[in-house]
C-alpha cells in the first residue's frame, strides 16, 4: 500500500503504523529511482550508440525502467534493514526513530504528491499498454518514472514553498502538541 493511502485512512497526528509507512515509503522511493534512471538514461544511450529506434528503442526502455525499478527497491529495502540497525540499541530507541520519521513523512506535502502522481501514471500506463500491444509490467515501472518527472516538472508551480526553518518549526509545534 502507497504510504500516502496510510495517510488517507489515518486521521490521527500521529501515524498509526509507522514501520509500515517508513517501510513503504523508502521501497517505494527505490522503485521510482530505478524507473526515472532507465527511462533517462536508456534513450540517451541508445541515442549516442545509435542502435535503437522507434518500438524497439520504447521497448528497451520500459524493459531497464523495469528491471531499474526492482534492482533500486531490492537495494533501499536492504539500506534501510541496515539503517534499522543504526537506530539505537534498544526497541524504544528503533521505535522513536522511526515515529520520527513517519511523522515527518506523514506531513510532507511534496513527497506525497510524489506517489500521487507515480502512483497514477503507474496506473494509466498500465491501462494503456493493453490496446497499444506493449508489455504491461515494463509499462508499469515507466509510467511510475513518467510520474515522478511530471511530479518534477511541475512541482515548483503547485507545492507551497517553505524554507527547511520554517518545516522544522511547524514538524516541532505539532509533535509537541501530541505530547
Amino acid at each position: 500500500m502507497p504510504p500516502f493511502l496510510l495517510n488517507w485512512f489515518d486521521k490521527e497526528d500521529k501515524p498509526a503504523h509507522p514501520h509500515a509507512l517508513l517501510i513503504t515509503h523508502v521501497v517505494l522511493k527505490g522503485f521510482q529511482m530505478g524507473a526515472v534512471l532507465g527511462l533517462v538514461l536508456t534513450p540517451a544511450y541508445h541515442a549516442l550508440r545509435g542502435k535503437a529506434r522507434g518500438k524497439d528503442l520504447l521497448i528497451r526502455t520500459m524493459k531497464s525502467s523495469m528491471y531499474g525499478s526492482a534492482g533500486f527497491a531490492a537495494l533501499s529495502g536492504g539500506l534501510l534493514a541496515v539503517k534499522y540497525r543504526g537506530f539505537g540499541p534498544t526497541k524504544e530507541h528503533v521505535d522513536d526513530a522511526v515515529m520520527d520519521r513517519a511523522f515527518r513523512l506523514k506531513f510532507h506535502q511534496s513527497q506525497n504528491r510524489c506517489d500521487i502522481y507515480s502512483i497514477a501514471c503507474e496506473v494509466g500506463a498500465g491501462l494503456a499498454a493493453v490496446p497499444l500491444g506493449l508489455p504491461v509490467v515494463p509499462s508499469l515501472a515507466s509510467g511510475l518514472a513518467a510520474g515522478c518527472l511530471l511530479h518534477f516538472v511541475t512541482s515548483s508551480f503547485m507545492v507551497k514553498n517553505e524554507t527547511w526553518a520554517q518545516k522544522k518549526q511547524a514538524w516541532k509545534n505539532t509533535y509537541q502538541k501530541m505530547q
